[in-house]
C-alpha cells in the first residue's frame, strides 16, 4: 500500500520491499520489520470495518510483519513454506498460538514445476516479461507432482497443529494459461490447482469450465473431504 512503503507504482514498492535494505532483509536477518507504519493504518482500518460490519475481521499479514492482533478477532498470516524456512517452519507457526485466538493461513501454496517448492510465494518469478508476448526462462521442467506433493505435506502440518483455518493460493491463475509450447506455458509458473485453457478452451472434465484439474485439484479435494 502506498506510503507503507516508498515507491509510487506497486512494482516499486515490491522491488523497495526485497532491495538490500528494505523490510525482507531485516525479517531475514533479525526475524521481524521494525519501524512499520502497518499498526496505525490497520487500526485506523479495523475500526473502519467494525463501523459496518458485525461479523469476525483479521488481517492477512506477512511473516515478517509484527501486527497487534488485539484489535482482531482470528490470528492470520500468509506463510508459505520455502527453501529458507524448511527446517522452521513450525516452529515459526507456533508464535502465532500466543495470542490466545484462532490462528488461520490465509494464504500457502506452489507453483508447478521442478524445484519450486523451494521457491514458496516467489515461485511466479519465473515468468519472462520482457516481450510483448509473455514466456518461461529455460531450465524449468514443469511438475504437477510437485505442487501436489507440497500442498498435501503442508495440510498435514497444519492439521497436526492447532490450526483453525488454511486457505490454499489458488484455485484458478487466468492470468498464466497453458501451451503445448514449454516454452509458453506459463501454467507453471501458477499457484492454481487447475491448468487455465489457452484461447478460454473448455476442458474435458468440466466441460462448461475453461480449465482441468491438476494433480493437486484431487489432493486438495481429498484432504477436505476426508
Amino acid at each position: 500500500m502506498k506510503g507503507i512503503l516508498p515507491g509510487d507504482a506497486e512494482y516499486a514498492r515490491v522491488r523497495s520491499f526485497v532491495s538490500g535494505r528494505g523490510p525482507l532483509r531485516y525479517f531475514i536477518t533479525w526475524g521481524r520489520w521494525p519501524g512499520s507504519r502497518l499498526d496505525p493504518f490497520l487500526a485506523r482500518a479495523a475500526a473502519t470495518v467494525r463501523s459496518k460490519f458485525g461479523g469476525r475481521i483479521t488481517c492477512g499479514s506477512g511473516p515478517w510483519e509484527h501486527v497487534d492482533w488485539r484489535q482482531f478477532d482470528l490470528v492470520s498470516v500468509n506463510n508459505y513454506r520455502d527453501a529458507g524456512n524448511t527446517r522452521t517452519y513450525r516452529r515459526g507457526l507456533a508464535r502465532h498460538y500466543a495470542h490466545g485466538k484462532p490462528v488461520a493461513i490465509t494464504e500457502f501454496g506452489c507453483c508447478t514445476y521442478q524445484g519450486t517448492d523451494e521457491k514458496g510465494a516467489a515461485g511466479w518469478a519465473i515468468v519472462d516479461t520482457s516481450r510483448e508476448r509473455r514466456s518461461v526462462r529455460g531450465g524449468f521442467v514443469r511438475s504437477e507432482e510437485t505442487q501436489s506433493r507440497y500442498l498435501s505435506e503442508l495440510l498435514t502440518l497444519f492439521m497436526e497443529e492447532p490450526i483453525d483455518a488454511a486457505f490454499v493460493f489458488q484455485v484458478a491463475s487466468y492470468s498464466f494459461p497453458t501451451s503445448d509450447d514449454p516454452a509458453f506455458d506459463l501454467d507453471m509458473a501458477s499457484y492454481g490447482i487447475v491448468t487455465v485453457q489457452p484461447d478460454a478452451r473448455h476442458g474435458t472434465r468440466y466441460p462448461e469450465m475453461p480449465w482441468e484439474p491438476k494433480l493437486s485439484f484431487q489432493a486438495v479435494a481429498d484432504r477436505y473431504t476426508g
